[in-house]
Protein backbone atom coordinates (compact mmCIF):
# COMPACT_ATOMS: atom_id res chain seq x y z
CA UNK A 1 0.00 0.00 0.00
CA UNK A 2 1.43 3.35 -0.98
CA UNK A 3 -1.74 5.54 -1.04
CA UNK A 4 -3.50 7.50 1.66
CA UNK A 5 -4.06 5.71 4.93
CA UNK A 6 -7.71 4.94 5.69
CA UNK A 7 -9.25 3.54 8.86
CA UNK A 8 -12.67 3.55 10.48
CA UNK A 9 -11.18 5.46 13.42
CA UNK A 10 -9.11 7.84 11.36
CA UNK A 11 -11.24 10.95 11.84
CA UNK A 12 -11.40 11.17 15.64
CA UNK A 13 -11.52 14.69 17.07
CA UNK A 14 -8.46 16.40 18.46
CA UNK A 15 -8.34 16.43 22.24
CA UNK A 16 -6.34 18.08 24.99
CA UNK A 17 -3.44 15.59 24.57
CA UNK A 18 -3.02 16.69 20.94
CA UNK A 19 -2.71 20.26 22.06
CA UNK A 20 -0.09 19.40 24.67
CA UNK A 21 1.94 17.57 22.05
CA UNK A 22 1.79 20.75 19.98
CA UNK A 23 4.03 22.31 22.63
CA UNK A 24 6.92 20.04 21.52
CA UNK A 25 9.31 21.30 18.86
CA UNK A 26 9.40 18.05 16.87
CA UNK A 27 6.98 15.50 15.41
CA UNK A 28 5.47 13.50 18.28
CA UNK A 29 2.60 11.14 19.00
CA UNK A 30 1.19 9.02 21.82
CA UNK A 31 0.82 5.35 20.82
CA UNK A 32 -1.35 2.87 22.73
CA UNK A 33 0.40 -0.28 23.86
CA UNK A 34 -2.58 -2.64 23.76
CA UNK A 35 -3.95 -1.69 20.35
CA UNK A 36 -1.01 0.13 18.72
CA UNK A 37 -3.28 3.08 17.80
CA UNK A 38 -2.05 6.63 17.53
CA UNK A 39 -4.00 8.12 20.44
CA UNK A 40 -2.82 11.71 19.95
CA UNK A 41 -0.46 13.51 17.58
CA UNK A 42 0.76 17.04 16.99
CA UNK A 43 0.66 18.88 13.70
CA UNK A 44 4.39 18.30 13.04
CA UNK A 45 3.89 14.53 13.22
CA UNK A 46 1.11 14.59 10.63
CA UNK A 47 3.06 16.96 8.39
CA UNK A 48 6.18 14.76 8.56
CA UNK A 49 4.13 11.83 7.21
CA UNK A 50 2.43 14.06 4.60
CA UNK A 51 -1.01 13.46 6.07
CA UNK A 52 -3.77 15.74 7.23
CA UNK A 53 -3.59 16.32 11.01
CA UNK A 54 -6.88 14.48 11.69
CA UNK A 55 -5.99 11.54 9.41
CA UNK A 56 -3.41 9.93 11.68
CA UNK A 57 -5.23 9.98 15.00
CA UNK A 58 -6.98 6.69 15.74
CA UNK A 59 -4.95 4.84 13.05
CA UNK A 60 -2.77 1.84 13.92
CA UNK A 61 0.92 2.80 13.75
CA UNK A 62 1.59 -0.43 11.82
CA UNK A 63 -0.65 0.92 9.03
CA UNK A 64 1.64 3.91 8.71
CA UNK A 65 4.90 1.89 8.64
CA UNK A 66 5.99 0.09 5.44
CA UNK A 67 5.63 -3.70 5.43
CA UNK A 68 9.39 -4.37 5.39
CA UNK A 69 9.79 -2.60 8.75
CA UNK A 70 6.85 -4.28 10.44
CA UNK A 71 9.13 -6.69 12.26
CA UNK A 72 11.27 -3.87 13.67
CA UNK A 73 8.16 -2.12 14.91
CA UNK A 74 6.92 -5.31 16.57
CA UNK A 75 10.29 -5.74 18.31
CA UNK A 76 10.10 -2.18 19.61
CA UNK A 77 6.61 -2.81 20.95
CA UNK A 78 7.83 -5.92 22.75
CA UNK A 79 10.00 -3.95 25.19
CA UNK A 80 8.75 -1.65 27.91
CA UNK A 81 11.97 0.36 27.98
CA UNK A 82 12.90 3.29 25.78
CA UNK A 83 14.12 2.20 22.37
CA UNK A 84 15.46 3.90 19.25
CA UNK A 85 15.24 2.52 15.70
CA UNK A 86 14.91 3.67 12.13
CA UNK A 87 11.58 3.11 10.36
CA UNK A 88 10.25 3.81 6.90
CA UNK A 89 6.72 5.23 6.63
CA UNK A 90 4.13 5.44 3.91
CA UNK A 91 3.60 9.06 2.96
CA UNK A 92 0.43 10.11 1.22
CA UNK A 93 1.37 10.68 -2.42
CA UNK A 94 5.07 10.17 -1.70
CA UNK A 95 6.98 8.29 -4.43
CA UNK A 96 9.69 7.12 -2.04
CA UNK A 97 9.43 5.92 1.55
CA UNK A 98 9.76 8.52 4.30
CA UNK A 99 12.56 7.45 6.61
CA UNK A 100 12.89 8.65 10.21
CA UNK A 101 14.82 7.83 13.33
CA UNK A 102 12.09 6.91 15.83
CA UNK A 103 12.53 7.36 19.58
CA UNK A 104 10.02 5.33 21.60
CA UNK A 105 9.80 6.42 25.22
CA UNK A 106 9.18 4.00 28.09
CA UNK A 107 5.64 2.75 28.68
CA UNK A 108 3.57 5.01 30.96
CA UNK A 109 -0.18 4.63 31.66
CA UNK A 110 -0.69 2.30 28.71
CA UNK A 111 1.00 4.62 26.20
CA UNK A 112 4.44 5.56 25.01
CA UNK A 113 5.72 8.76 23.45
CA UNK A 114 6.98 8.46 19.88
CA UNK A 115 9.22 11.20 18.48
CA UNK A 116 10.50 11.43 14.91
CA UNK A 117 13.72 12.97 13.67
CA UNK A 118 15.37 12.92 10.23
CA UNK A 119 17.37 9.79 9.46
CA UNK A 120 20.83 9.85 11.00
CA UNK A 121 20.30 12.78 13.35
CA UNK A 122 19.68 10.65 16.41
CA UNK A 123 22.07 7.80 15.73
CA UNK A 124 24.81 9.06 18.05
CA UNK A 125 22.58 10.23 20.87
CA UNK A 126 19.98 7.49 21.33
CA UNK A 127 20.50 7.17 25.06
CA UNK A 128 20.29 10.92 25.70
CA UNK A 129 17.21 11.18 23.49
CA UNK A 130 15.58 8.29 25.33
CA UNK A 131 16.13 10.06 28.62
CA UNK A 132 14.81 13.33 27.20
CA UNK A 133 11.75 11.56 25.80
CA UNK A 134 11.06 9.99 29.18
CA UNK A 135 11.51 13.34 30.95
CA UNK A 136 9.19 15.14 28.54
CA UNK A 137 6.57 12.44 28.85
CA UNK A 138 6.80 12.64 32.64
CA UNK A 139 6.49 16.43 32.47
CA UNK A 140 3.37 16.18 30.32
CA UNK A 141 1.81 13.73 32.74
CA UNK A 142 2.71 15.95 35.68
CA UNK A 143 1.19 19.01 34.04
CA UNK A 144 -1.97 17.09 33.26
CA UNK A 145 -2.19 15.92 36.88
CA UNK A 146 -1.67 19.47 38.13
CA UNK A 147 -4.30 20.81 35.76
CA UNK A 148 -6.86 18.20 36.80
CA UNK A 149 -6.15 18.84 40.48
CA UNK A 150 -6.43 22.62 39.98
CA UNK A 151 -9.84 22.56 38.31
CA UNK A 152 -11.09 20.04 40.88
CA UNK A 153 -10.27 22.63 43.57
CA UNK A 154 -12.25 25.36 41.82
CA UNK A 155 -15.67 25.91 43.39
CA UNK A 156 -17.41 25.86 40.00
CA UNK A 157 -18.27 23.24 37.39
CA UNK A 158 -15.66 23.36 34.62
CA UNK A 159 -15.93 21.44 31.35
CA UNK A 160 -13.53 21.79 28.40
CA UNK A 161 -14.75 20.91 24.91
CA UNK A 162 -12.53 20.43 21.86
CA UNK A 163 -13.00 22.11 18.48
CA UNK A 164 -15.60 19.49 17.49
CA UNK A 165 -17.67 20.27 20.58
CA UNK A 166 -16.77 17.02 22.35
CA UNK A 167 -16.08 16.77 26.06
CA UNK A 168 -12.32 16.59 26.64
CA UNK A 169 -12.06 17.24 30.36
CA UNK A 170 -14.34 17.98 33.32
CA UNK A 171 -13.87 18.52 37.03
CA UNK A 172 -15.37 17.00 40.15
CA UNK A 173 -17.92 19.78 40.67
CA UNK A 174 -19.43 19.06 37.27
CA UNK A 175 -19.69 15.35 38.02
CA UNK A 176 -21.17 15.95 41.48
CA UNK A 177 -23.40 18.89 40.60
CA UNK A 178 -26.35 16.77 39.45
CA UNK A 179 -26.34 14.37 42.40
CA UNK A 180 -29.27 14.45 44.78
CA UNK A 181 -28.89 12.43 47.97
CA UNK A 182 -27.83 8.89 47.15
CA UNK A 183 -28.84 9.17 43.51
CA UNK A 184 -26.01 8.01 41.25
CA UNK A 185 -25.33 9.76 37.98
CA UNK A 186 -25.15 7.86 34.70
CA UNK A 187 -21.46 7.62 33.70
CA UNK A 188 -22.24 9.04 30.24
CA UNK A 189 -22.80 12.48 31.77
CA UNK A 190 -19.05 12.93 32.21
CA UNK A 191 -17.81 10.66 29.40
CA UNK A 192 -15.04 12.11 27.27
CA UNK A 193 -15.89 12.33 23.59
CA UNK A 194 -19.60 13.16 24.11
CA UNK A 195 -20.77 16.23 22.24
CA UNK A 196 -22.53 19.03 24.08
CA UNK A 197 -25.81 18.15 22.35
CA UNK A 198 -25.44 14.51 23.42
CA UNK A 199 -24.82 15.64 26.99
CA UNK A 200 -27.93 17.82 26.95
CA UNK A 201 -29.98 14.91 25.59
CA UNK A 202 -28.71 12.76 28.47
CA UNK A 203 -29.63 15.45 31.00
CA UNK A 204 -33.15 15.55 29.60
CA UNK A 205 -33.42 11.76 29.53
CA UNK A 206 -32.38 11.48 33.17
CA UNK A 207 -34.49 14.54 34.18
CA UNK A 208 -31.60 16.52 35.62
CA UNK A 209 -33.19 19.88 34.75
CA UNK A 210 -36.52 21.51 35.57
CA UNK A 211 -36.99 23.73 32.53
CA UNK A 212 -37.61 21.20 29.76
CA UNK A 213 -40.95 19.80 30.98
CA UNK A 214 -43.03 21.53 28.30
CA UNK A 215 -40.77 21.16 25.26
CA UNK A 216 -37.56 19.11 25.68
CA UNK A 217 -36.50 19.57 22.04
CA UNK A 218 -36.78 23.36 22.26
CA UNK A 219 -34.85 23.32 25.54
CA UNK A 220 -32.00 21.32 24.01
CA UNK A 221 -31.93 23.51 20.89
CA UNK A 222 -31.76 26.67 23.01
CA UNK A 223 -28.87 25.38 25.13
CA UNK A 224 -26.91 24.15 22.11
CA UNK A 225 -27.38 27.55 20.46
CA UNK A 226 -26.12 29.32 23.57
CA UNK A 227 -23.15 26.95 23.71
CA UNK A 228 -22.22 27.70 20.09
CA UNK A 229 -22.76 31.46 20.40
CA UNK A 230 -21.14 31.84 23.82
CA UNK A 231 -24.26 33.23 25.57
CA UNK A 232 -24.85 32.78 29.30
CA UNK A 233 -28.03 31.47 30.93
CA UNK A 234 -29.58 30.50 34.26
CA UNK A 235 -30.18 26.78 34.84
CA UNK A 236 -32.60 25.23 37.35
CA UNK A 237 -31.55 21.73 38.37
CA UNK A 238 -33.83 18.95 39.55
CA UNK A 239 -31.89 18.95 42.83
CA UNK A 240 -33.35 22.37 43.59
CA UNK A 241 -30.07 24.18 42.95
CA UNK A 242 -29.82 27.19 40.64
CA UNK A 243 -26.66 27.76 38.56
CA UNK A 244 -25.42 30.48 36.22
CA UNK A 245 -24.01 28.82 33.09
CA UNK A 246 -21.27 30.59 31.14
CA UNK A 247 -19.96 29.52 27.73
CA UNK A 248 -16.64 30.90 26.48
CA UNK A 249 -14.71 30.37 23.24
CA UNK A 250 -11.02 29.47 23.44
CA UNK A 251 -8.30 29.50 20.80
CA UNK A 252 -8.35 26.76 18.17
CA UNK A 253 -12.14 26.47 18.27
CA UNK A 254 -12.16 24.92 21.75
CA UNK A 255 -14.74 25.96 24.35
CA UNK A 256 -15.04 26.03 28.10
CA UNK A 257 -18.29 25.74 30.06
CA UNK A 258 -18.35 27.13 33.61
CA UNK A 259 -21.36 26.99 35.93
CA UNK A 260 -21.61 28.72 39.31
CA UNK A 261 -24.06 27.77 42.04
CA UNK A 262 -26.18 30.88 42.77
CA UNK A 263 -28.92 29.17 44.76
CA UNK A 264 -28.48 31.36 47.85
CA UNK A 265 -28.38 34.51 45.72
CA UNK A 266 -31.51 33.43 43.86
CA UNK A 267 -33.31 32.70 47.14
CA UNK A 268 -32.30 36.11 48.49
CA UNK A 269 -33.58 37.83 45.35
CA UNK A 270 -36.84 35.88 45.58
CA UNK A 271 -37.29 36.99 49.19
CA UNK A 272 -36.57 40.57 48.17
CA UNK A 273 -39.18 40.36 45.42
CA UNK A 274 -41.70 38.93 47.90
CA UNK A 275 -40.89 41.70 50.38
CA UNK A 276 -41.24 44.37 47.71
CA UNK A 277 -44.57 42.89 46.66
CA UNK A 278 -45.74 42.93 50.27
CA UNK A 279 -44.68 46.55 50.61
CA UNK A 280 -46.45 47.50 47.40
CA UNK A 281 -49.58 45.65 48.51
CA UNK A 282 -49.50 47.36 51.91
CA UNK A 283 -48.91 50.75 50.32
CA UNK A 284 -51.85 50.27 47.97
CA UNK A 285 -54.04 49.12 50.85
CA UNK A 286 -53.10 52.15 52.92
CA UNK A 287 -53.73 54.47 50.00
CA UNK A 288 -57.17 52.94 49.51
CA UNK A 289 -57.86 53.06 53.24
CA UNK A 290 -56.79 56.70 53.36
CA UNK A 291 -59.19 57.59 50.57
CA UNK A 292 -62.06 55.74 52.21
CA UNK A 293 -61.42 57.33 55.62
CA UNK A 294 -60.60 60.86 54.56
CA UNK A 295 -63.99 61.50 52.92
CA UNK A 296 -66.12 60.86 56.05
CA UNK A 297 -63.42 62.38 58.28
CA UNK A 298 -63.51 65.63 56.35
CA UNK A 299 -67.27 65.76 56.91
CA UNK A 300 -66.83 65.02 60.62
CA UNK A 301 -64.13 67.67 61.00
CA UNK A 302 -66.11 70.26 59.05
CA UNK A 303 -69.44 69.85 60.85
CA UNK A 304 -67.85 69.46 64.30
CA UNK A 305 -65.97 72.71 63.71
CA UNK A 306 -69.22 74.47 62.71
CA UNK A 307 -70.90 73.29 65.91
CA UNK A 308 -67.85 74.03 68.08
CA UNK A 309 -67.54 77.56 66.73
CA UNK A 310 -71.34 78.10 66.64
CA UNK A 311 -71.00 79.29 63.07
CA UNK A 312 -74.63 78.60 62.14
CA UNK A 313 -76.04 80.08 65.34
CA UNK A 314 -76.09 79.66 69.13
CA UNK A 315 -75.27 76.16 70.45
CA UNK A 316 -75.53 74.86 74.00
CA UNK A 317 -72.10 74.93 75.72
CA UNK A 318 -72.22 71.20 76.41
CA UNK A 319 -72.75 70.45 72.70
CA UNK A 320 -69.96 72.83 71.79
CA UNK A 321 -67.69 70.91 74.18
CA UNK A 322 -68.75 67.63 72.63
CA UNK A 323 -68.13 69.01 69.15
CA UNK A 324 -64.68 70.16 70.20
CA UNK A 325 -63.85 66.65 71.42
CA UNK A 326 -65.14 65.16 68.16
CA UNK A 327 -63.05 67.61 66.14
CA UNK A 328 -59.89 66.84 68.17
CA UNK A 329 -60.40 63.08 67.82
CA UNK A 330 -60.99 63.44 64.09
CA UNK A 331 -57.88 65.58 63.65
CA UNK A 332 -55.88 63.01 65.63
CA UNK A 333 -57.12 60.27 63.30
CA UNK A 334 -56.16 62.33 60.23
CA UNK A 335 -52.66 62.85 61.64
CA UNK A 336 -52.37 59.13 62.32
CA UNK A 337 -53.36 58.30 58.73
CA UNK A 338 -50.83 60.82 57.40
CA UNK A 339 -48.03 59.36 59.53
CA UNK A 340 -48.80 55.79 58.44
CA UNK A 341 -48.88 56.80 54.79
CA UNK A 342 -45.59 58.68 55.11
CA UNK A 343 -43.86 55.64 56.64
CA UNK A 344 -45.30 53.42 53.94
CA UNK A 345 -44.08 55.72 51.17
CA UNK A 346 -40.57 55.77 52.63
CA UNK A 347 -40.49 51.98 52.99
CA UNK A 348 -41.24 51.42 49.31
CA UNK A 349 -38.99 54.28 48.16
CA UNK A 350 -41.85 56.43 46.86
CA UNK A 351 -41.26 59.50 49.02
CA UNK A 352 -39.27 62.12 47.12
CA UNK A 353 -37.76 65.14 48.83
CA UNK A 354 -38.58 68.56 47.40
CA UNK A 355 -35.29 70.19 48.30
CA UNK A 356 -34.91 73.96 48.51
CA UNK A 357 -32.79 76.45 50.42
CA UNK A 358 -34.32 76.43 53.93
CA UNK A 359 -33.84 79.01 56.67
CA UNK A 360 -33.57 76.76 59.72
CA UNK A 361 -34.06 79.70 62.12
CA UNK A 362 -37.33 80.62 60.43
CA UNK A 363 -38.55 77.01 60.41
CA UNK A 364 -37.80 76.59 64.13
CA UNK A 365 -39.66 79.80 64.96
CA UNK A 366 -42.76 78.64 63.04
CA UNK A 367 -42.71 75.20 64.71
CA UNK A 368 -42.43 76.74 68.17
CA UNK A 369 -45.44 78.94 67.47
CA UNK A 370 -47.44 75.84 66.50
CA UNK A 371 -46.78 74.13 69.85
CA UNK A 372 -47.17 77.33 71.89
CA UNK A 373 -50.73 76.64 73.05
CA UNK A 374 -49.95 73.14 74.22
CA UNK A 375 -46.80 74.31 76.00
CA UNK A 376 -48.86 76.96 77.78
CA UNK A 377 -51.52 74.44 78.82
CA UNK A 378 -48.89 72.02 80.19
CA UNK A 379 -46.90 74.86 81.84
CA UNK A 380 -43.74 74.09 79.88
CA UNK A 381 -41.06 76.52 78.74
CA UNK A 382 -39.95 76.01 75.12
CA UNK A 383 -36.68 77.80 74.34
CA UNK A 384 -35.06 78.55 70.96
CA UNK A 385 -31.29 78.83 70.70
CA UNK A 386 -30.46 79.49 67.05
CA UNK A 387 -27.33 81.70 66.75
CA UNK A 388 -27.19 84.63 64.37
CA UNK A 389 -25.63 83.64 61.07
CA UNK A 390 -26.83 80.01 61.25
CA UNK A 391 -26.55 78.79 57.66
CA UNK A 392 -29.36 77.67 55.41
CA UNK A 393 -29.98 74.00 54.72
CA UNK A 394 -30.59 72.14 51.48
CA UNK A 395 -33.70 70.26 52.61
CA UNK A 396 -37.39 69.60 52.13
CA UNK A 397 -38.93 72.37 54.23
CA UNK A 398 -42.25 70.59 54.77
CA UNK A 399 -40.52 67.40 55.98
CA UNK A 400 -38.10 69.41 58.14
CA UNK A 401 -41.06 71.07 59.88
CA UNK A 402 -42.64 67.63 60.32
CA UNK A 403 -39.43 66.35 61.97
CA UNK A 404 -39.08 69.30 64.35
CA UNK A 405 -42.77 69.33 65.36
CA UNK A 406 -42.63 65.58 66.06
CA UNK A 407 -39.51 66.03 68.22
CA UNK A 408 -40.93 69.02 70.10
CA UNK A 409 -44.26 67.25 70.68
CA UNK A 410 -42.50 64.11 71.89
CA UNK A 411 -40.29 66.10 74.28
CA UNK A 412 -43.27 68.02 75.68
CA UNK A 413 -45.29 64.82 76.11
CA UNK A 414 -42.68 63.27 78.43
CA UNK A 415 -41.70 66.41 80.35
CA UNK A 416 -43.56 67.17 83.62
CA UNK A 417 -45.21 70.54 84.21
CA UNK A 418 -42.71 73.24 85.00
CA UNK A 419 -40.05 71.58 82.85
CA UNK A 420 -38.05 72.95 79.95
CA UNK A 421 -37.79 71.97 76.24
CA UNK A 422 -34.97 73.50 74.22
CA UNK A 423 -34.24 73.48 70.49
CA UNK A 424 -30.77 74.57 69.35
CA UNK A 425 -28.50 74.63 66.33
CA UNK A 426 -24.74 74.29 66.50
CA UNK A 427 -22.23 74.21 63.60
CA UNK A 428 -19.72 71.34 63.67
CA UNK A 429 -16.00 71.43 62.92
CA UNK A 430 -16.48 69.23 59.86
CA UNK A 431 -18.78 71.81 58.26
CA UNK A 432 -22.02 70.09 59.23
CA UNK A 433 -24.79 71.34 61.51
CA UNK A 434 -26.33 69.73 64.60
CA UNK A 435 -29.98 70.52 65.37
CA UNK A 436 -30.92 69.25 68.84
CA UNK A 437 -34.10 69.04 70.89
CA UNK A 438 -33.51 68.51 74.62
CA UNK A 439 -35.86 68.25 77.56
CA UNK A 440 -35.91 67.85 81.33
CA UNK A 441 -38.36 64.96 81.14
CA UNK A 442 -38.47 61.43 82.45
CA UNK A 443 -35.63 60.16 80.22
CA UNK A 444 -35.20 56.72 78.72
CA UNK A 445 -33.06 53.63 79.18
CA UNK A 446 -31.33 51.92 76.25
CA UNK A 447 -34.25 49.48 76.06
CA UNK A 448 -36.72 52.36 76.07
CA UNK A 449 -34.88 54.06 73.19
CA UNK A 450 -35.03 50.90 71.09
CA UNK A 451 -38.76 50.59 71.78
CA UNK A 452 -39.38 54.27 71.05
CA UNK A 453 -37.78 53.91 67.62
CA UNK A 454 -40.01 50.94 66.76
CA UNK A 455 -43.24 51.90 64.98
CA UNK A 456 -46.44 51.64 67.09
CA UNK A 457 -44.56 51.05 70.36
CA UNK A 458 -44.93 53.54 73.21
CA UNK A 459 -43.30 54.35 76.54
CA UNK A 460 -45.68 55.26 79.33
CA UNK A 461 -44.27 55.40 82.83
CA UNK A 462 -43.22 57.49 85.77
CA UNK A 463 -45.39 60.64 85.59
CA UNK A 464 -49.11 61.05 86.21
CA UNK A 465 -49.92 62.24 82.69
CA UNK A 466 -51.70 60.67 79.73
CA UNK A 467 -49.15 59.88 77.02
CA UNK A 468 -51.36 59.96 74.00
CA UNK A 469 -49.99 59.11 70.57
CA UNK A 470 -49.50 56.22 68.20
CA UNK A 471 -45.83 55.45 68.61
CA UNK A 472 -45.04 56.78 65.13
CA UNK A 473 -43.53 60.19 65.98
CA UNK A 474 -39.90 59.21 66.62
CA UNK A 475 -39.73 56.41 64.00
CA UNK A 476 -41.11 58.76 61.34
CA UNK A 477 -38.79 61.59 62.37
CA UNK A 478 -35.77 59.27 62.26
CA UNK A 479 -36.73 57.94 58.83
CA UNK A 480 -37.21 61.44 57.42
CA UNK A 481 -33.86 62.56 58.87
CA UNK A 482 -32.06 59.62 57.27
CA UNK A 483 -33.85 60.35 53.98
CA UNK A 484 -31.92 63.65 54.05
CA UNK A 485 -28.65 61.75 54.49
CA UNK A 486 -28.34 62.93 58.10
CA UNK A 487 -27.79 61.01 61.34
CA UNK A 488 -30.46 60.65 64.02
CA UNK A 489 -28.99 60.30 67.51
CA UNK A 490 -30.63 59.91 70.94
CA UNK A 491 -28.89 60.25 74.29
CA UNK A 492 -30.92 59.88 77.45
CA UNK A 493 -30.69 59.06 81.14
CA UNK A 494 -33.75 57.86 83.08
CA UNK A 495 -34.96 60.71 85.29
CA UNK A 496 -32.57 63.24 83.72
CA UNK A 497 -34.11 64.07 80.34
CA UNK A 498 -33.38 63.31 76.70
CA UNK A 499 -31.43 64.93 73.85
CA UNK A 500 -32.31 64.11 70.23
CA UNK A 501 -29.78 65.32 67.64
CA UNK A 502 -30.15 65.70 63.88
CA UNK A 503 -26.61 65.69 62.47
CA UNK A 504 -26.87 67.34 59.04
CA UNK A 505 -23.90 66.56 56.74
CA UNK A 506 -21.66 69.31 55.38
CA UNK A 507 -22.95 68.87 51.82
CA UNK A 508 -26.40 70.11 52.94
CA UNK A 509 -25.10 73.36 54.41
CA UNK A 510 -25.65 76.50 52.29
CA UNK A 511 -24.23 80.00 52.84
CA UNK A 512 -26.53 82.76 54.06
CA UNK A 513 -26.50 86.41 54.95
CA UNK A 514 -26.01 87.25 58.64
CA UNK A 515 -29.26 87.78 60.50
CA UNK A 516 -30.48 88.45 64.04
CA UNK A 517 -30.52 85.58 66.50
CA UNK A 518 -33.80 83.86 67.21
CA UNK A 519 -34.32 83.38 70.90
CA UNK A 520 -36.88 83.51 73.64
CA UNK A 521 -39.56 81.29 75.05
CA UNK A 522 -42.76 79.94 73.57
Amino acid sequence: MNGAVTDSNAMLPRNVSDQWLDLLDEPAALVGIDDGLVRAANAQFAAALAHDPDAVRGVALSRLVRDEDAGNLAAANATADAVSLRLRFRGRGAATPLEFDCLFGPIRSGCRLLRLSSAGQAAGAAADDDNQAAAEAAELRQKLAWFREAIDKVGHSVVIFDAQGRLALCNRFYRDGYRSGDRELPPEIALEGKTYRELMELRVRYRLHKEFADDPAAFIADRVRRFEEGRDCITYLATGRVVRSQYRHLSGGNRVYISTDITELAETEEKQRATELAYRTKSQFLANMSHELRTPLNAILGFSQLIRDATAGPVDSRYRSYASDIHSAGQHLVNLINDILDLSKIEVGRMKLRETSVDIAGVVEKCCRLVHDRAHEDRLLVKQDIPAGTPYLLADELRLKQIIINLLSNAMKFTPSGGHVRIAALPRADGGLDISVSDTGIGMSAEDIAAALTPFQQIDRGVNRDYDGTGLGLPLAKTLVELHGARFEISSVPGAGTVVTIAMPAERILPRQPRHAHGGAA
